[in-house]
């Protein structure tokens, strides 16, 4: 974790300092919030969920900010709290002609999951002209950075042999801790309140290399289980993880 700390903190202090540099009218900072929505194989696992955070910004033309960018958000709960799953029952049952054998039992998977993604980037954006409404400007972004990945699964009955002698088996929970290159494009618009003043709307993709194990035996199947007959699919491996992001955010600028 403290190599994790230190990396960050480098990056961060790199960046200021080319900022700085390259800094020719005014710098400032800024605070956001919005909303993630997940994409692809994160969507199966997670739906969406609040995201805040805040921007060093360095004007490096009149047109042109480079922005130093930390967020932050938090999946819980996953879908992996309301899957269940098929497995031989432990108990016989007779079946039409009378004779007692095993059949399919249902199981809930009883388990828990939640997810933190903590984002730094650097970000250029690439504002348009001017526009006679409400003082705005459209923009376009786009950045790379270090996405810090933390994925949590506890709880789980084992699918493999959810009873054992009468008792419930459950796995060992689990803890994927990861640090991945990526990188987000994205547009919105700025309304420029005064001098100092700024709030801008943007919507960004964002993608970084990185993976979710899969839970492939949390699926089931077979008349009087399913809705409609459809089968209940697996949680198959995610990679890479996408999301969209939507986000207002205040911006205040020195001179």
């Amino acid at each position: 974790m403290y190599k994790i700390i230190k990396i960050l903190f480098t990056c961060i202090v790199v960046f200021s300092f080319a900022g700085k540099l390259t800094a020719q009218d005014s710098w400032g900072i800024g605070v956001n919030g919005g909303y993630v929505l997940p994409l692809g194989g994160l969507h199966d696992w997670y739906s969406g969920t609040p995201q805040y955070g805040g921007t060093v910004i360095f004007n490096t033309s009149q047109n042109t900010d480079i922005q130093i960018e930390y967020n932050y958000c938090k999946f819980s709960p996953g879908s992996i709290e309301d899957r269940k799953f098929s497995y031989k029952s432990v108990l016989k049952y007779p079946d039409e002609e009378g004779k007692m054998k095993n059949v399919d039992s249902l199981y809930s998977s009883y388990g828990s999951s939640y997810m933190t993604v903590n984002s730094i980037t650097l970000n250029l954006d690439k504002y348009f002209n001017k526009m006679n409404f409400l003082n705005s400007r459209f923009l376009i972004t786009g950045g790379v950075g270090f996405y810090v990945q933390r994925h949590n699964v506890d709880s789980l009955l084992y699918a493999g042999r959810p009873v054992y002698r009468h008792k419930m088996v459950y796995m060992e929970p689990y803890e994927d801790k990861r640090v991945a290159l990526g990188f987000n494009l994205g547009c919105g618009i700025e309304f420029k309140i005064n001098e100092n003043n700024a709030i801008d709307i943007r919507a960004k993709y964002n993608l970084f290399i990185s993976d979710m194990r899969p839970l492939e035996a949390y699926r089931y199947e077979g008349e009087g289980f399913t809705r409609d007959g459809k089968d209940v699919g697996p949680l198959k491996q995610v990679f890479p993880i996408q999301y969209l992001n939507f986000n207002i955010a205040y911006k205040f600028f020195f001179n």
